[in-house]
């Protein structure tokens, strides 16, 4: 009996080390082909980095294009646009977004 299980738990450490084995090299093929079609397809470099730096993280990205979603997105833009004030004074450099 000890036996039985000695040889299920060696059988079962082999198996889980060729699993992640196989989940690292799914990880490498999709990195890398997502990786050409940026390269390929992105012309702006601000946009290729951005898809860079959300390929590198492992946080599921779902793209929907439907027009429902186009409007959400657009009034969600529209609802946390700074408001328009006259007399506004800059404070800081041009990138900081800085006024009071």
């Amino acid at each position: 009996m000890l036996d039985k299980f000695r040889l299920l738990q060696k059988m079962r450490g082999k198996i889980n080390a060729r699993l992640n084995e196989m989940t690292s090299r799914l990880h490498m093929i999709k990195y890398n082909t997502l990786g050409n079609i940026i390269k390929d397809c992105v012309d702006n470099l601000e946009h290729r980095k951005l898809l860079y730096m959300l390929l590198q993280s492992e946080t599921p990205l779902i793209l929907d294009f439907r027009h429902e979603c186009a409007k959400m997105v657009d009034a969600y833009l529209k609802f946390v646009r700074p408001v328009a004030l006259e007399r506004l004074i800059r404070v800081g450099g041009n990138t900081d977004g800085g006024y009071v």
